[in-house]
């Protein structure tokens, strides 16, 4: 099936190409979450050899869109209503205390910056392009993070967030309906809105109740009711 795809134009940079190639397989569904990704298969079904694609394999683990796990393999990645759950937990802690150390810091440095990528998802929402719209809301998060003068937080925050955005990506491209843009980019408005509060235990507050918003949402629109109750238990 991949080898259907590749005959679509020749490679130049052959391991940029590949990864592209198994980008779009991913998003097209050919390759679905929870697929292995065998080296040695992939490289005799494109035609180029195991160490291109084996940096391919590395490109797309930095983007999110495939997992390694030691002694199993590199599979699409999947993630279950738990480890949903657990992100958002951890998530939540994260940028609740970004937000109580940039007002305690009187870090208004950034600002404008959050804004700006509050308004880009805003317009990426109506023009309904969610590539666009999760792209701007992954900087919107990294820059809460970096308003609060702490790398390590930053560092934490986009190794939870990265395999995230990717796996509701790859959703979004076959079912781009599944989230209100629209309203996700309202409630990242009132986050800004967060940063001109003169109390920290305020804005942890509200931030808190954004956060849990954010993956309730999450967990009933990837997940039948059932599964998203159980993993919030």
């Amino acid at each position: 099936m991949l080898s259907l795809i590749a005959k679509k134009r020749k490679p130049q940079n052959t391991s940029a190409w590949v990864a592209e190639t198994i980008q779009e397989a991913i998003f097209a569904g050919t390759l679905k979450p929870g697929d292995r990704l065998v080296e040695g298969k992939l490289a005799k079904d494109l035609g180029v050899g195991v160490s291109p694609v084996r940096e391919a394999l590395q490109r797309l683990e930095y983007l999110g869109l495939v997992t390694r796990y030691p002694n199993r393999g590199t599979f699409v990645t999947q993630l279950t209503p738990t480890e949903i759950n657990q992100i958002f937990r951890l998530r939540a802690e994260l940028e609740t205390l970004s937000v109580k150390f940039a007002i305690e810091g009187q870090n208004r440095e950034g600002l404008s910056d959050l804004r700006e990528c509050a308004e880009q998802m805003m317009r990426a929402s109506l023009e309904k392009n969610p590539a666009k719209f999760f792209e701007w809301d992954l900087k919107f998060h990294h820059h809460v993070c970096r308003m609060a003068n702490n790398p390590f937080l930053e560092k934490c925050l986009r190794t939870l967030t990265t395999p995230l955005f990717a796996f509701v990506l790859i959703r979004l491209k076959r079912e781009p309906e599944l989230f209100d843009l629209i309203d996700i980019s309202k409630q990242h408005q009132q986050i800004v809105e967060l940063f001109e509060l003169p109390d920290p235990a305020q804005a942890e507050q509200r931030m808190r109740t954004i956060m849990d918003g954010f993956r309730q949402v999450m967990l009933d629109k990837l997940y039948d009711s059932a599964d998203a109750g159980r993993s919030a238990e």
